[in-house]
């Protein structure tokens, strides 16, 4: 029998039984929850891939991640088909249990020095817990064999997940070069009206991560100037921000070039839908009514009628090259993000650009090895006489 259903009376086993199915319904709910509040932490700390998000109230902690939500279910599913019943899981929740109360001790004994409290009371505040934690973690460990092997296997998969998705991110910082607008917008402007360069869109609007709007990805300007010029009436640079209140609903705009090229800044609130195609025309029609340009096709054929100009996103994503002369763990590191940045939101989808009218370029990001290479050198002809 069940010592906790033991410890009752006969007649109150039935009332037992409703309140433990109450308390595992609340303890699934605060675990799904939690999860939604942590995992969406981990992707804005880029820690995770970047997943899809709905906020169905006002507050930014509530949130609902869908992908999120299938995992558990998935996970839920699978380790029942593997342990059977819930007797046979009490070495992977033990195990479980104490791992994570002796994590939450060490952050927040982190989190309490980091806050300005003396060395010795953090130092008496852990010592207190992780005795009685590791007394836990002792006791669960003797019990790997008999089911805590799957926690701690699924905790080393997150685990790699995490470093691999941080570490490469971290990498290719390091290899995204930003350059200065001012030297080449001349040469923008020049390529605009350059009847001899074929149009590629009447605007083109290039989305960006720099935090400067005198700045931008030195791959963008070289699309527009140097790869294939890339001709359009109007150029834009769009950087796209996310406030911590829910309803933010701003932008900014400076012209770069005048009546070319433009830069606008939007600051979306956490609970807006990113539609960035239709506020970006909305920025547009604003714009348009101030008079500070003009949106009319330069197609003859179509202005006397009155039409726009067609509009084309643009973004830049920087692929790992196998030509890389990085090795071992930075180039397994890369490998395994390339395999993830698969599973994650599309950049299109998380904007809400409509793929119809938005370009992805994939060009290659080449980390050079540690060691330098060897130059090749030109070999001297030799002169042969003439045979008769």
């Amino acid at each position: 029998m069940n010592p906790f259903f033991a410890m009752m009376p006969e007649g109150f086993v039935g009332v037992g039984v409703a309140m433990s199915t109450l308390a595992a319904i609340i303890a699934s709910q605060a675990l799904i929850s939690g999860s939604f509040s942590i995992v969406s932490e981990a992707v804005n700390l880029n820690f995770l891939p970047r997943m899809r998000v709905k906020y169905p109230g006002a507050e930014r902690g509530q949130l609902y991640m869908p992908g999120v939500n299938v995992f558990l279910l998935v996970g839920c599913v699978l380790t029942v088909l593997l342990f059977g019943s819930s007797s046979a899981m009490e070495g992977a929740y033990g195990l479980a249990i104490s791992v994570t109360m002796i994590m939450t001790t060490l952050l927040l004994a982190v989190w309490l020095r980091v806050h300005g409290t003396p060395l010795w009371g953090v130092m008496a505040f852990a010592a207190v817990f992780l005795t009685v934690e590791g007394a836990f973690f002792v006791a669960n460990a003797f019990k790997f064999i008999h089911g805590g092997w799957y926690t701690m296997l699924l905790t080393a998969a997150l685990c790699v997940v995490v470093m691999v998705w941080y570490r490469a991110h971290a990498i290719r910082r390091r290899y995204m070069l930003y350059d200065d607008l001012a030297p080449v917008l001349p040469t923008i402007a020049a390529i605009s009206r350059d009847r001899e360069i074929p149009k590629y869109a009447s605007n083109l609007v290039f989305i960006s991560n720099s935090d400067s709007p005198r700045q931008v990805e030195s791959k963008i300007l070289y699309s527009i100037t140097r790869k294939h010029p890339l001709r359009a009436d109007h150029y834009w640079i769009l950087r796209v921000h996310t406030t911590d209140e829910p309803d933010t609903l701003e932008y900014s705009a400076e012209c770069l070039i005048p009546g070319i090229m433009w830069s606008v800044d939007m600051r979306l609130g956490f609970k807006v839908e990113q539609r960035i195609n239709v506020y970006f025309r909305q920025v547009i029609e604003d714009m348009e009514a101030s008079g500070a340009l003009d949106m009319l096709s330069t197609y003859p054929s179509l202005r006397d009628k009155g039409i726009p100009g067609d509009f084309k996103f643009y973004m830049i994503h920087r692929r790992f090259s196998r030509s890389s002369g990085c090795k071992g763990l930075s180039r397994w590191i890369m490998t395994m993000y390339e395999l993830l940045h698969h599973l994650q939101l599309s950049p299109l989808k998380a904007l809400g650009l409509d793929t119809s009218n938005a370009t992805i370029e994939t060009v290659p990001l080449i980390i050079p090895s540690a060691q330098s290479v060897d130059r090749i050198r030109p070999v001297a002809s030799s002169s042969q006489t003439p045979q008769k």
